[in-house]
């Protein structure tokens, strides 16, 4: 916990960038070196404590970089399995869904700690959401191959299919 001061947040600014890690970081620095003046930048914790340029605004853009789009269609994917039956709910709304760490919850807490313990045994591991937010989260960017968001979802639709 940071012991901070309050803030008073403006209302309005030309720009507010989100995420202060090092692309949000380099916006701000390249909106005012262009002589920009209000613009402000939101950050939910430190200056680059984390990293939300995969995150905010859920931005899923066309690019030139063939290992993005890969791990856009791996994201696309489990989303549309968390989305096919209801039995598992996002916990971002679609439009602002994050790239890179997909998170949703169970009907309840016991299937969620059930599904961790069962997805671990099955080689599938770091799937229990933040300590803060609990859940479930699926992180995407670390080198994971196709057969890793494969093996997601196959074990998603089986574990529904015995407890849901």
């Amino acid at each position: 916990m940071h012991d901070h001061a309050p803030v008073t947040m403006k209302t309005h600014a030309r720009a507010v960038v989100i995420g202060g890690g090092v692309v949000g970081a380099s916006v701000l620095y390249h909106l005012t070196k262009a002589g920009w003046t209000d613009v402000v930048l939101v950050e939910r914790d430190e200056l680059t404590s984390g990293s939300t340029w995969h995150a905010a605004g859920g931005m899923h853009t066309l690019n030139g970089d063939p290992n993005v789009a890969k791990l856009q269609e791996y994201t696309i994917r489990l989303y549309a399995e968390i989305d096919r039956t209801g039995y598992y709910r996002g916990t971002a709304r679609p439009d602002s869904r994050s790239l890179m760490n997909v998170t949703f919850r169970l009907p309840t807490e016991a299937l969620e700690s059930k599904f961790v313990k069962e997805s671990t045994a099955a080689g599938l591991d770091g799937l229990k959401g933040h300590r803060a937010v609990g859940g479930l989260r699926a992180s995407l960017y670390n080198a994971l191959p196709e057969s890793g968001v494969d093996a997601l979802t196959a074990f998603m639709r089986e574990f529904e299919r015995r407890n849901g």
